[in-house]
């Protein structure tokens, strides 16, 4: 799968699983039913993960229950947010 027989998404996504397992010292790793995706908003990931989602996700599927936190807000209350968080947030 490092190699891309699977696309390209999956080929990043074990790229990213190796580093992480290196830096944590991990010895394999371990077959999970679930996952969670964490800090998939704007606010979090900036225009250079916003730009990484789009091209991630032209052939990222996922293969088992994934689940994501939404920051959701109401566009027609006055928040206090810039109108370029709102924009790419969307």
């Amino acid at each position: 799968m490092l190699r891309g027989e699977g696309g390209e998404s999956l080929a990043v996504a074990y790229r990213i699983l190796l580093a992480i397992g290196e830096a944590t010292e991990a010895e394999r790793l371990i077959p999970v039913k679930w996952a969670h995706i964490s800090g998939v908003n704007y606010n979090t990931i900036g225009d250079s993960g916003v730009d990484f989602l789009e091209e991630f996700s032209k052939s990222a599927r996922v293969a088992i229950r994934t689940t994501i936190n939404p920051m959701g807000f109401d566009q027609n209350k006055t928040v206090n947010l810039s109108e370029n968080f709102t924009r790419k947030h969307k």
